[in-house]
């Protein structure tokens, strides 16, 4: 049997909301982890569900929500993303998703 961190990131990678609340949390949950399966995978109910945890934002994170614009939309809203961030390309996260149509305005 796989560890509960390996359940708990298989789940957040597959997008499994219903197992991820049968899942028991403990001290060493990988919730940032999660985040950044579940944005890889564009499942935006998952990385709302663990941003209700408290998980803090990476910039890998972000990275990948610009690739999914319902994750972006959930890091915004829910996670008071700044939109203003400066991005690693230098000009702000919203702009560039936009120019590069990954979110529309």
């Amino acid at each position: 049997m796989s560890s509960t961190n390996d359940q708990w990131l298989a789940a957040s990678a597959e997008g499994d909301l219903a197992r991820l609340r049968e899942l028991p949390p403990t001290a060493d949950t990988p919730w940032e982890a999660m985040m950044l399966k579940a944005a890889e995978n564009g499942h935006a109910p998952v990385v709302q569900y663990i941003l209700e945890r408290g998980a803090l934002v990476s910039d890998d994170v972000i990275t990948e929500a610009t690739e999914h614009p319902e994750v972006f939309k959930v890091l915004v809203i829910s996670g008071g993303l700044d939109v203003n961030y400066d991005f690693e390309t230098g000009g702000d996260m919203l702009i560039n998703a936009v120019w590069e149509g990954k979110v529309r305005a």
